[in-house]
C-alpha cells in the first residue's frame, strides 16, 4: 500500500523526494541507483543495515523508482534519501575524505578530536570522558564555522553537490553525537535531527519540492506523550502542509522482534 501511495504521489502530484527512516549517508548508494542505475538495488539496500527495510517489498519499490527515472518521458525524477542519524562511521569517513581533498594539510588534525565518531565499536562515543566529549562538541562547532567560511572556495575546488554532501555528513555527526550522549536515551535528539534533515532537503532542492517521509508511526505522529516526535516538529514548522498517514492492519501475519526469553525476529499472526 505504501508503494502504491508513493507511485500515486510521484505520478499525479509531482513529489520528487522520498525520505526514509534510515541513515542518511548510507542511503546515497540507493539514490545513485535510482537516479543513474549505479550498482544494484539489492546491494545498496543491504548497505543501509536496516533489517526493517531490507525486504522484497521495499526492493520492488526501489526498482520502480529506477524504472520511473529511466523513462525519458518523465522529466521530474524522484530521489531516495535517508534522514536518520543512528550510525556515524560512514559519515565520518566521508567527511575525512572530503577534507583530505580540500585541505589536505589540515584534514587529519581537524578530525582528530572526533575519532570516536568514526568507530564501529558500539558505545565508543558514550564511553568518552567528559573532557573528550567537550572536545568533540567544540570541534564539531568549529568545523561548521569552517564550512561557513570556506563553502564558496570549496565549491570551486570540487562541486556544489560535494560540499552539500559533506555538510550533511557533518550534520549527521553532530546529530549522532547528541543522540549518543543524551542521558535521556536520545529519543528527543534523534527525532529533532530527523526533522531538521527533512527541512534541509526542502532547502537543498528547488522551492516547492514535495517530500514523502517514511518512518514508524511513532515518529511521524503529530503528537506523542513520550517525547517530541519527528512529526510534531514538522507539524509545528509546516502546519497543514504536513499530512500524516498512519498504517495498521487487522488480519494476516507480520514479522517483528519479540520481547522476552524467546526474543528475536518471529512471525506473528
Amino acid at each position: 500500500l505504501k508503494h502504491r501511495v508513493l507511485e500515486y504521489l510521484v505520478a499525479k502530484h509531482g513529489f520528487t523526494v522520498f525520505a526514509i527512516e534510515a541513515n542518511l549517508p548510507e542511503c546515497r548508494a540507493i539514490n545513485d541507483y535510482v537516479m543513474d542505475g549505479t550498482g544494484t538495488a539489492a546491494a545498496a539496500l543491504a548497505g543501509t543495515y536496516f533489517w526493517t527495510w531490507d525486504t522484497e517489498e521495499v526492493l520492488a519499490m526501489i526498482e520502480w523508482m529506477r524504472a520511473w527515472n529511466a523513462d525519458p518521458k518523465h522529466k521530474q525524477k524522484v530521489r531516495f534519501v535517508g534522514i536518520d542519524n543512528q550510525t556515524l562511521h560512514v559519515a565520518h569517513a566521508n567527511l575525512a575524505a572530503f577534507l583530505a581533498r580540500v585541505v589536505p594539510d589540515e584534514a587529519a588534525a581537524l578530525l582528530a578530536p572526533t575519532a570516536a565518531l568514526g568507530s564501529q565499536e558500539r558505545g565508543a562515543v558514550a564511553a568518552l570522558t567528559p573532557e573528550a566529549r567537550a572536545a568533540v562538541a567544540a570541534r564539531l562547532v568549529e568545523l561548521g564555522q569552517r564550512f561557513d567560511r570556506s563553502a564558496a572556495a570549496w565549491t570551486r575546488a570540487t562541486a556544489r553537490a560535494a560540499v552539500l554532501d559533506a555538510r550533511e555528513d557533518l550534520r549527521m555527526l553532530t546529530q549522532g553525537f547528541a543522540v549518543a550522549t543524551d542521558p535521556d536515551g536520545g529519543y528527543q535528539a534523534r527525532d529533532r535531527g530527523m526533522a531538521d534533515n527533512v527541512d534541509a532537503l526542502l532547502a537543498r532542492y528547488p522551492r516547492g519540492t514535495r517530500v514523502v517521509v517514511w518512518a514508524h508511526n511513532g515518529h511521524v505522529a503529530r503528537e506523542l506523550a513520550a517525547f517530541a516526535s519527528l512529526g510534531s516538529h514538522l507539524h509545528k514548522r509546516h502546519g497543514q502542509d504536513y499530512v500524516v498517514f498512519g498504517f495498521a492492519f487487522g488480519e494476516g501475519s507480520f514479522q517483528a522482534f519479540t520481547r522476552g526469553e524467546d526474543g528475536g525476529l518471529q512471525e506473528h499472526t
